[in-house]
């Protein structure tokens, strides 16, 4: 998928999201968007108040949550890496989109998931 090609999300579960107040939780398989239905860990946080965000480069505007993946990637075993982590902006203009996946410096190769996410709630 183009990284700027918007992807839909489902309204409902945005407005669920927003009254969570930004804290994060990991995503049961109904909860995930279906273009991302293939991946295990995936995290999601939101808030109603949209805010600017800048991703590759980019300023993206009215963003109102975030989708984080944890996807295994056998090529990295080698390097003692376990999983690639992708993120995607949730925006709000005329619909709930989100836009990704976007990578970090620092933030995308991980040998065990994050400690401060492994006994998140589910939602």
């Amino acid at each position: 998928m183009g990284i700027w090609r918007p992807k839909s999300i489902d309204p409902e579960f945005i407005y669920e999201l927003w009254q969570t107040r930004g804290q994060v939780y990991r995503l049961h398989s109904d909860n995930i968007p279906f273009w991302l239905n293939r991946f295990e860990y995936v995290y999601a946080s939101g808030d109603s108040l949209a805010r600017t965000e800048e991703w590759s480069g980019r300023p993206i505007a009215n963003i109102v949550g975030g989708i984080d993946v944890f996807r295994i990637d056998p090529k990295d075993f080698c390097k003692g890496i376990t999983y690639n982590k992708d993120h995607y902006a949730v925006t709000s203009d005329n619909l709930i989109q989100a836009y990704g996946p976007f990578r970090k410096d620092g933030d995308h190769w991980y040998k065990d998931l994050p400690a401060d996410l492994i006994m998140v709630e589910w939602l």
